[in-house]
């Protein structure tokens, strides 16, 4: 397997590539309701795609959630399932996480499915508040400071 390649989306077909990933992980393998998966956010957050020998096999997006532009959230976090397990996850989030801090971000913040909490946990993010119901799926949130 080559080096994988991860870079912002800046064209109209790496973002259908990044929102297939996020279709068949979360809509078919996790069945989040279409409607619920793709939202208004898109428009607005920056969207990354990593790629293997040219193949897209993940995608998250961020966008800033404060006047500010203090704080970003981590969202749609995505790796297609035969690909899993290979630090493709990793490296999007220390993608992301440096450019927030190009940016002068100050906090990185997510809402982590509960089962891959620990995940997150490895990049030093800290769980806050409770448990809560996304999606019938549940979730936490979680938080960095950088």
């Amino acid at each position: 397997m080559s080096k994988p390649e991860i870079k912002i989306v800046d064209d109209h077909n790496e973002l259908r590539e990044a929102l297939e990933i996020r279709r068949i992980v979360f809509i078919e393998e996790q069945n989040v309701p279409e409607q619920r998966e793709r939202d208004e956010y898109d428009k607005e957050a920056t969207q990354v795609i990593l790629r293997v020998n040219g193949k897209a096999v993940g995608t998250a997006r961020f966008r800033f959630i404060d006047k500010e532009k203090q704080k970003i959230k981590i969202e749609r976090m995505a790796i297609l399932k035969e690909f899993r397990g290979n630090g493709f996850g990793e490296k999007i989030m220390r993608f992301i996480e440096e450019c927030g801090k190009k940016q002068g971000v100050k906090q990185l913040v997510l809402h982590s499915q509960w089962h891959a909490r620990g995940f997150y946990e490895k990049f030093g993010f800290k769980q806050r508040g409770k448990i809560f119901m996304d999606a019938d799926i549940e979730h936490i949130e979680m938080t960095k400071n950088l």
